[in-house]
Order: structure tokens, then sequence, then C-alpha cells
């Protein structure tokens, strides 16, 4: 049965007292959530969560799509260095060509929220743009390491440990 045919005192939850939104919806304010009403001077309703889903959902479709045909057409060194990666073979978990915002990462760790970028020929000249991207995915808490290609062909090894070295930082699996 569609809910607009149903009286409004069924389709609307019953209101708290001195509150403008539904008693069952808890809301985010700066970081914490809060039930029912911002009181703010604006006096503005917060948008609605689910207390359970707080992860982050991109909604830049195009962005999703970049990812997508990003992740069918890697390249050589992006391929030696998933090789070593993937399937938990360092201790961490990595994803590849993850989009965030309207960016697209090589690879990202989500336990320790590193971000790892292979750079190669493409990325010469490319400093701002990259430093702008870099304090974007720093203000969302992901550390990004960046990587030269000439660097996965010659000491893989050292880039490895490199990254395992800044990921247990991250998440003090060291031992420390």
């Amino acid at each position: 049965m569609d809910s607009c045919f149903l009286p409004p005192s069924v389709r609307f939850p019953p209101l708290r007292e001195g509150n403008q939104t539904p008693a069952r919806f808890p809301l985010r304010s700066r970081g914490n959530l809060q039930e029912g009403f911002n009181n703010s001077k604006a006096g503005i309703p917060l948008f609605p969560l689910k207390a359970t889903s707080m992860r982050y959902r991109n909604r830049d479709h195009e962005a999703i799509r970049r990812a997508r045909e990003l992740r069918k057409t890697m390249g050589e060194a992006e391929k030696r260095l998933w090789a070593r990666l993937r399937r938990n073979q360092i201790g961490f978990r990595f994803r590849r060509q993850v989009a965030v915002g309207s960016y697209v990462m090589d690879f990202y760790c989500p336990e320790a929220r590193v971000c790892v970028e292979v750079d190669g020929d493409l990325h010469v000249g490319r400093e701002e743009r990259d430093a702008v991207r870099d304090a974007y995915l720093s203000r969302l808490g992901i550390e990004t390491v960046r990587v030269w290609t000439s660097e996965l062909y010659d000491c893989l090894d050292a880039v490895v440990e490199r990254i395992y070295a800044v990921c247990a930082a991250r998440v003090n699996k060291d031992g420390s």
C-alpha cells in the first residue's frame, strides 16, 4: 500500500515536545549524534541519519564511473604494486581505484585511512593540483603516500615496507 494514501497520523510519527522533527531520527550535529532538533541559532533541523550508517557514501557518479574504468585499465606499475598489496599480504586490506568526492585514489587502506598514489610522467607539472587533492583527503583524515613509478620498478620491496610502516603507525599495529 502506498504511504501517500495513509492518514497523516500514520505517515508521520508524533513530534517530541519542543522539537520540530520526529523523535525516531537521530540527527548529526558537529560530528556527534543527537536526538531530536538541532538547537542552533538558525533553528534549522539537520538531516536525519541512521545510527548504524555512519560510513561516507560518495554521490559523485562521474568519479565512480571513472574509478570503474581505471580498475579495468591499470598501468604496469600499478599492477606490480597491486600484486603485492592485494589479499591482505602485508597485514592490511587495500582497495584499488576508490572514488572519494570527485577524486579517485589509486589504492586505499580503510583500516589505516591511508591512500597510496602512484605518480608517473602524467603528474609532472601537476603539483598544485595534487596538493589541493591531498589537502582535501587530509581534511577527511586520509594520509597520502606518493610513490613514483620508477620506484616500483627499481625497489618494490622498499616501497611496500614504507607503505606498511605508514599504515602500522596510523593504527599502532607495530606494537609500540
